[in-house]
């Protein structure tokens, strides 16, 4: 993600900036918000779930946590670099992104499908819960 702001710093600094450049800083961040939204909704169907903060924290706090701490393993260790597969972040597609392709498309609209889903699935289950209050 800071490699993003650093590149797009370089690319005002050196190079001034395009329309193709404004193109993709725009498809970069609206990849990087389908991620996001994906990633709080997953929290908030967690919080949906539980009664208490801890465990709703703990709960959505460890799997996205999880997801970005695997995603960061096969930088490290080529031997784990199919672990990357298993989280909702290789969805995000940098180089797809940054190489013109429209490949990214289809993954964010599965991020953003993965955030409306669980924003869905988690106002569902608050509506039918019975707060003890």
């Amino acid at each position: 993600m800071t490699s993003l702001a650093h590149a797009v710093s370089a690319l005002i600094a050196f190079n001034g900036i395009s329309s193709n450049d404004v193109e993709m800083i725009v498809k970069l961040n609206l990849g990087l918000f389908c991620l996001t939204l994906a990633f709080s909704g997953i929290c908030f169907l967690a919080s949906c779930i539980f009664n208490l903060s801890k465990y709703a924290t703990g709960t959505g706090g460890f799997i996205v946590g999880s997801f970005l701490l695997i995603s960061l393993v096969p930088l490290f260790s080529q031997k784990l670099a199919d672990l990357k597969y298993f989280t909702i972040v290789t969805l995000y597609d940098l180089t797809s992104i940054i190489a013109g392709n429209s490949d990214f498309i289809i993954k964010a609209l599965i991020l953003a499908g993965i955030g409306a889903l669980t924003y869905i699935v988690g106002t569902a289950i608050f509506i039918k819960k019975d707060l003890p209050i």
